[in-house]
């Protein structure tokens, strides 16, 4: 498989052929259903996941809208059942049945960059909690879990960490440090609020902006 082909061979490479050789963007993983005779793929060229038949044939697109960055797949045959990573601006595990429906984010995982003190910080919104650790990924710490209800959007500034909760649709902070501290900033807001950024304005006091279907920045 190169990165716009996927081909087949025996495994003392005595028989090569290509079964998919045109429409690719960027093939990233592949799985195949060994029961139906089938080979699904990611493409981050074209942000899609696909299906064929072993030899290439019945091609069509299991999966068009919203992925961002698909990576790794795999799939379970006998639940019929998808599974795959994406690494685009909002890293996701999701699932989903054989032919695209009923799809489900299994893990939501935000991350962001303490530049000062050199950690990483990173969010699981499946189990409940954020977490920090070396850029190594050593000394892992569990900085907060169960208080943030379903966290998303992270950012650090200054002694804070900043979050965005689906749940309790709010912005909240806490001590970078401890986990302590912690206060709701806003708690009304109408729509679950994505991606979140802090930073300084003029009068070094703090701001923060939250990515929703449109964009709204409140005073700390």
């Amino acid at each position: 498989m190169g990165l716009s082909t996927i081909s087949r061979a025996k495994r003392d490479q005595t028989w090569r052929e290509d079964v998919v050789t045109n429409g690719i963007g960027r093939v990233e993983g592949i799985t195949v259903d060994w029961i139906a005779g089938n080979i699904y793929w990611t493409d981050q060229g074209f942000d899609v996941i696909e299906v064929a038949r072993l030899n290439g044939s019945f091609r069509y697109v299991v999966i068009s809208q919203g992925l961002d960055k698909p990576r790794a797949i795999t799939v379970h045959p006998v639940k019929g059942y998808l599974f795959w990573t994406e690494w685009g601006q909002y890293p996701r595990i999701e699932r989903s049945r054989l032919d695209g429906s009923q799809r489900l984010v299994l893990v939501n995982v935000s991350i962001t960059i303490d530049h000062r003190a050199e950690k990483i910080y990173f969010s699981d919104a499946t189990l409940d909690k954020i977490e920090r650790c070396e850029y190594d990924g050593s000394n892992r710490y569990v900085l907060l879990k169960n208080e943030p209800v379903h966290p998303f959007g992270l950012s650090v500034y200054g002694d804070y960490i900043f979050w965005t909760d689906w749940v309790r649709r709010a912005v909240l902070r806490a001590d970078k440090y401890t986990g302590g501290d912690m206060k709701v900033l806003r708690a009304d807001i109408p729509q679950q609020p994505m991606g979140i950024i802090a930073l300084a304005n003029d009068t070094n006091s703090c701001k923060y902006q939250t990515l929703q279907s449109l964009t709204r920045e409140f005073t700390l």
